[in-house]
């Protein structure tokens, strides 16, 4: 029997994707999520054919301090005539998330976050998920900025996954179209979680932008 997203999945992760409807995310509660508005170009791999994504990245700090950038590409109706997979249906969407536990702000305008995960997850129409998984991966993403890192110039994601011989490569770029970043906390941090932004040390320093304006 044929796996609905299966196709999607196995192009994006290179060959190594079990789909499921429940994943294996690594992460807990969403403690913060920073929207940020632009134009996304790049994103995908070099079969799934997808150019561009949605106009909205969006960072997520949780509550485990590790971290993601997230993006989505609604699918298009040029996007199912150039269908690869015959899952790229007018109104479905894919979203990958691109995680980390380790980051690096050695200066106020320049972020890294280093993936070690990535995650993608199919949706119809309606929201529900038709398939998803989560792999090992290795890559970044930087994001430049202003020194209060409230307007962002751009953000580049990178990673490889899958097994020797069949890696793929996945990523976008994003460039800010200069709306101010809108911090949101879903769920707010516990009154003793001290942690802030992923584990590497850069992001804990509260004199860094991220650390400062993003993270309670």
């Amino acid at each position: 029997m044929r796996v609905i997203g299966a196709m999607v999945l196995l192009l994006v992760l290179g060959g190594v994707a079990s789909p499921s409807l429940a994943g294996n995310a690594s992460t807990t509660t969403l403690d913060t999520k920073a929207t940020i508005e632009g134009t996304c170009a790049s994103f995908g791999s070099a079969k799934t054919d997808l150019h561009s994504c949605d106009a909205k990245v969006f960072y997520e700090h949780y509550s485990n301090r590790r971290a993601a950038f997230v993006v989505q590409k609604t699918f298009s109706d040029l996007d199912e005539r150039n269908d690869p997979t015959g899952e790229y249906k007018v109104g479905r969407r894919i979203v990958a998330r691109f995680i980390g536990g380790e980051d690096q702000q050695q200066s106020a305008t320049d972020y890294y976050l280093f993936i070690d995960q990535l995650a993608i997850t199919l949706y119809d129409n309606e929201g529900t998920p038709l398939g998803s998984n989560q792999v090992n991966a290795s890559g970044d993403c930087h994001l430049t900025g202003d020194t209060s890192m409230m307007h962002i110039s751009r953000i580049v994601c990178s990673s490889r996954s899958g097994p020797a011989g069949r890696t793929s490569a996945m990523g976008f770029d994003f460039t800010g179209d200069g709306t101010p970043v809108e911090i949101s906390y879903p769920f707010p941090p516990a009154p003793n979680n001290t942690g802030r932004g992923a584990a590497g040390v850069q992001q804990l320093d509260p004199n860094r932008p991220i650390g400062k304006f993003w993270i309670k």
